[in-house]
């Protein structure tokens, strides 16, 4: 028992100490006077002030804190007015997959026939070569054919993860939150904010890149060969070989492509995100933990609740901030070919290991080139120019080479098919002009 009663007074404030002890001196000056014969109507005037004492003790935690300063918080959103974050960048542009691979694949058999017009002195041997005999240019065909439909599989398979990061790029937000208290407030302590996702938004990822393409294949016809006997065989010379010393590496591992979101703990169910507990001293602002990727799964509003626990708190904050992403407009012309998605991205095409050259022979990206996402839309119609009976030969040229990029981008079902056939501004065909 009085164990029980020292950790009772030990635990109490100054002010629930003076009440517990005008609860017990009351009590014995009302046991007194009822020893000494008064009446009820005495000892109750001295049970009321008894009772007011028990009151302010048992009220005592809640009037304590009612009289300490609270600190007073608020959590902002980078980026968000009024509350509102917006997808401001360019919804991704369409395009059709089966069209694609159909027109890439009608480039590639294309070749083929370009290659069998070639002149005959350079299929023909000379010296001591021998002429490709109509079985090898069979078997070139039924493997570069084998080729064509590997290519096929694999354009294809990358369309299909094209389009997955493209969506992922366009509803994916990059979320930072800050928690600012009050100049003059008290300090803010063991601070922890939660956020609870609806079902339509999840955590995102930073790396949204896709590799390049797969590149498209050309029909190689077979060569003469050397007439060599066979037991001449090719110079090796004395040296034996000496491996490169130099030691492999990936980029990645030297500069982190991505922040890290480890900071934030996921709940089992992957609705409740918790920052980890901080400190806030009057007149600070402090960011939470590092910055979110959260991917909200279609055009609207999407409203993420958070809540801020704090042991200077009472009772938790309560708010919420809104994901807003626009719909795209659904007439846009859908890209039909390669050229149009390479021109314009709309997700990071990065090779996965370091390219070298960046540009080609003619001055255009090379394959393994970087191709950053794009930062405004395809032109809707062909390019008109002046390119009358008065126009030089260069204007021409230019007009004919602005309307050919312009075909190039597949935005008219019309020019499907290889771009031999198509008819170039000033000039003809070179497949019609062949004949």
């Amino acid at each position: 028992m009085r164990q029980w009663i020292f950790k009772l007074w030990s635990t109490m404030t100054p002010l629930g100490r003076v009440g517990a002890g005008a609860c017990l001196l009351l009590a014995v000056l009302a046991l007194a006077l009822k020893a000494l014969g008064a009446s009820w109507v005495n000892v109750a005037y001295a049970v009321v002030p008894l009772a007011v004492a028990c009151v302010l003790v048992a009220m005592e935690p809640r009037l304590h804190g009612l009289t300490r300063p609270k600190p007073k918080l608020t959590l902002t959103v980078e980026g968000a007015k009024d509350g509102r974050l917006v997808n401001d960048g360019l919804p991704p542009w369409p395009f059709q997959i089966q069209r694609i691979v159909d027109n890439e694949t009608a480039e590639a058999l294309d070749t083929v026939r370009d290659r069998e017009t070639l002149p005959s002195w350079l299929t023909t041997g000379v010296g001591l070569m021998s002429r490709p005999t109509p079985e090898d240019h069979q078997r070139a065909k039924e493997e570069f054919n084998s080729e064509v439909e590997t290519y096929k599989e694999e354009l294809r398979e990358w369309l299909d993860g094209y389009s997955e990061a493209t969506l992922a790029e366009w509803e994916t937000f990059e979320v930072s939150l800050a928690l600012t208290n009050a100049v003059g407030a008290a300090h803010g302590e063991a601070v922890e904010v939660v956020l609870e996702l609806p079902e339509s938004v999840s955590l995102g990822s930073a790396d949204r890149r896709v590799d390049v393409p797969p590149a498209r294949p050309t029909y190689r016809p077979p060569q003469p060969r050397a007439l060599t006997p066979s037991h001449i065989g090719p110079w090796r010379g004395p040296y034996s070989t000496i491996a490169s010393g130099g030691r492999d590496f990936d980029l990645d591992d030297l500069v982190p492509f991505r922040r890290s979101q480890q900071t934030w703990d996921l709940s089992a169910n992957s609705r409740h995100l918790t920052a980890p507990r901080v400190e806030v001293l009057p007149g600070w602002t402090i960011e939470i933990a590092e910055a979110l990727w959260l991917r909200a799964r279609g055009p609207g509003v999407h409203e993420v609740q958070w809540t801020v626990y704090s042991q200077s708190l009472d009772h938790p904050i309560q708010g919420s901030f809104e994901l807003v992403l626009p719909e795209g407009d659904p007439q846009r012309p859908p890209f039909g070919r390669m050229a149009g998605i390479l021109r314009f991205p709309d997700t990071l095409i990065a090779p996965e290991e370091d390219a070298d050259e960046t540009e080609d022979e003619d001055g255009e990206p090379s394959e393994r080139a970087v191709r950053p996402i794009r930062d405004s839309d395809p032109p809707l119609t062909p390019p008109t120019a002046d390119v009358g009976e008065g126009s030089d030969v260069a204007a021409k040229l230019q007009a004919a080479s602005h309307r050919w990029q312009w075909e190039a981008l597949g935005l008219d079902p019309a020019l499907d098919g290889p771009s031999s056939d198509r008819v170039q501004v000033g000039e003809a065909s070179p497949r019609r002009s062949a004949g």
